[in-house]
């Protein structure tokens, strides 16, 4: 069995990736189909991570999520959706986008630490 420290620092790791391809997609280094597998794969690791942290905090299926895993589940769906818009979008207006999605993913560690809620 994949222990919770093994599935915290894969999923810690996995947002670090994200938001290095996010950096990458801002400055039109990354283009194409290449881009959304890029952020297709990281973002199914990130939640393979995530949901196997919630197994091993004890949460069974079915069972209500505290204040804190709702709000970091919310913001990471929102998360995903910022990171669609962004690659429709033209390279002069992804700038603005970058700091929304770094506020978002703060907001999702802050939760993640904090467990506001509990």
């Amino acid at each position: 069995m994949i222990g919770y420290e093994v599935y915290k620092v894969f999923h810690v790791v996995m947002v670090l990736f994200l938001i290095s391809t996010l950096g990458f997609i801002v400055e039109g280094k990354v283009e194409g189909k290449f881009k959304k597998t890029l952020i297709g794969l990281v973002s199914f690791f990130i939640f393979v991570g995530g949901m196997g942290l919630i197994a091993r905090l004890g949460f069974k299926h079915g069972e209500p999520f505290p204040l804190w895993l709702t709000l970091k589940i919310t913001l990471w769906v929102f998360v995903n959706i910022a990171l669609i818009l962004v690659g429709r979008m033209p390279v002069n207006l992804r700038k603005w986008i970058y700091p929304l999605i770094l506020g978002l993913v703060s907001v999702a560690v802050w939760s993640a630490v904090y467990k506001p809620g509990m």
